[in-house]
């Protein structure tokens, strides 16, 4: 009699597919080629049987019955049933991601599990720029987030776009804009927070890669209201920028720092920076960026840094102690344009004490650069006139003590400000001037 082969289908490999889906193939006896496939869908159910793998087995999927092009290739273990679904994520992209690559994750920073096989190039020739598709969740396939990896054709990595699957298993992802710009080499992340919720997770997206200008580039949605936010070391925040993504297109935000050193005095007190929108010359009120002082000034260089965005304004400086609601000195600054920069303000004091006849009122200290240029070259005030430090009179006779802060270098400016020495103006509430 004739030999009679004996084929347990033991395996039951099966899943939800997008409609994309027209084949679904498998190999499992480590073979080339699928030993067994199926082009017979139930809507978007599928079922295909076979004996036990090897436990490096594949499950293939085509875009058409008979040799199609391979969407998706999945290496699973089939000494146990299997189930394999598979979604799709469509959409646009920013020009300067043609060539780049997009992949499909498991989690926010792309490192654990890639769910998509193929290389998918963005290209504008493409209706729309790009396809991809990925093993979903084999429990929950339409309500677990996925997160694609956007990748530069020059290696530059958006990570993040979080979405979920409709029930038809696609998603649209629009990639249409681009945040670039120039950082200092400290900036290790660039975080775009589409919620608004101080953190970057879900759908939003970010960058730990910079070329060898410190230029970086991320890609996400559209979106009316944004923090862009940049961080330093193991993810400090030190910078929120508030962007509109209204329209598709490339925004710029390029970011330098300031550094310097402070007096003993300052230990522990704040560097805040204002602007347009964020002025009250209050410390701790509203203030656009804040650093903390050293708690030990001159232990260590330097003793603040602060960053802002670098785009010409001319910001206001509060230089402010530990205790105490009001800054100790105010100065402004013009940013440059260019990013990338390290600025150095320095600040220094004097303090002593001082003898006026008594006349009950409050009277103030003044450091200019040289009284020949008075009232220009005010070292410790906005404008000339504005005094910053404060003394009141305790009576007639009695020594009064006082500080002032000012600042002793400034290479924002043009000529840089670098004192050696300064003179000292006191003037009393009945406006009696002495030079120091």
């Amino acid at each position: 009699p004739a030999a009679v082969d004996t084929v347990d289908l033991a395996r039951e490999i099966q899943g939800q597919v997008h409609t994309d889906v027209l084949r679904v193939g498998v190999n499992y006896d480590g073979t080339s080629g699928d030993d067994a496939f199926t082009t017979d869908f139930t809507s978007t159910q599928y079922y295909v049987y076979t004996p036990t793998g090897t436990g490096t087995d594949t499950v293939t999927f085509y875009d058409a019955a008979t040799a199609g092009n391979i969407l998706l290739t999945r290496t699973k273990d089939l000494t146990s049933d299997k189930t394999v679904n598979v979604g799709k994520v469509s959409g646009d992209t920013h020009a300067d991601l043609y060539s780049g690559t997009l992949e499909v994750w498991d989690t926010l920073d792309t490192a654990t599990n890639k769910l998509s096989s193929e290389t998918v190039n963005p290209a504008s020739a493409s209706t729309p720029d790009y396809k991809q598709y990925f093993e979903a969740d084999a429990t929950n396939p339409v309500t677990t987030m996925y997160y694609l990896k956007a990748s530069t054709s020059d290696s530059l990595v958006s990570r993040g776009n979080g979405f979920t699957l409709q029930t038809d298993y696609s998603f649209t992802k629009d990639l249409v804009v681009e945040k670039t710009g120039k950082v200092t080499s400290d900036i290790t992340k660039v975080g775009i927070d589409l919620d608004e919720d101080l953190t970057i997770n879900n759908n939003d997206v970010y960058t730990t890669d910079f070329d060898t200008d410190d230029e970086y580039e991320v890609f996400t949605v559209t979106d009316s209201a944004v923090d862009v936010r940049y961080y330093t070391g193991a993810f400090t925040e030190v910078l929120k920028i508030d962007e509109d993504f209204t329209s598709a297109g490339t925004y710029e935000n390029d970011v330098s720092r300031l550094v310097g050193e402070v007096p003993v005095s300052l230990a522990s007190g704040t560097v805040e920076i204002e602007k347009a929108g964020y002025t009250d010359g209050v410390c701790g009120g509203s203030f656009y960026a804040q650093a903390y002082i050293s708690a030990t000034p001159g232990s260590a260089s330097p003793d603040y840094t602060i960053y802002y965005e670098a785009d010409g304004t001319t910001y206001s400086l509060l230089y402010c102690a530990a205790t105490g609601p009001t800054n100790v000195l105010a100065w402004n600054f013009v940013s440059d344009t260019t990013g990338g920069e390290t600025e150095t303000i320095d600040v220094s004091e004097i303090s002593g004490t001082v003898e006026y006849t008594y006349n009950g009122g409050a009277n103030s200290m003044q450091v200019y650069d040289d009284r020949s240029s008075y009232p220009g070259g005010l070292l410790n005030g906005l404008t000339a006139g504005t005094s910053i430090s404060f003394w009141t009179e305790t009576g007639a006779g009695t020594p009064d003590t006082y500080t002032v802060y000012f600042i002793e270098s400034d290479d924002t400016r043009a000529p840089a400000i670098d004192v050696d020495e300064v003179d000292l103006r006191m003037a009393d509430s009945s406006n009696y001037v002495s030079w120091r």
